[in-house]
């Protein structure tokens, strides 16, 4: 009897992580790994300013509109087309929320969803070829 239970339960925990690897990210991943490639950006661009023209650059595209990288959410990410790819990655297209202070903009982006040796995912834009 204690063998056939510890063959159920190794089964089921084997069938749990099994199952949890095939999983693609979940919603939240996603939302974080775009949100984290649209902050890693803005903040090339202002360490690229501030390089070229120090604090006042920075403050410069501030008051023309460009916000601070913190201040950047993804919101309401749905997916559009996704393709599992061979080596566990995704190819998707996404439409989400770009909310700044200054208010909010839907787009629609193509990504290569990378799964990395940490456990986390990372967003790749890409255009998708036609062919």
């Amino acid at each position: 009897m204690y063998t056939r239970r510890l063959l159920v339960a190794t089964l089921v925990a084997l069938f749990a992580l099994t199952a949890g690897c095939a999983r693609g990210p979940s919603g939240d991943d996603l939302r974080a790994a775009i949100q984290a490639n649209v902050r890693s950006d803005l903040s090339k661009v202002d360490s690229l300013a501030s390089t070229l023209g120090g604090d006042s650059a920075v403050h410069l595209l501030r008051a023309l509109g460009s916000p601070d990288p913190k201040d950047v959410r993804v919101e309401h990410v749905t997916v559009l087309e996704q393709q599992r790819l061979d080596d566990g990655d995704y190819d998707m297209r996404v439409r989400y929320d770009l909310v700044t202070p200054n208010g909010s903009d839907t787009l629609t982006r193509d990504l290569l969803l990378e799964h990395r040796d940490d456990g986390h995912w990372r967003a790749v834009p890409h255009e998708q070829s036609d062919s």
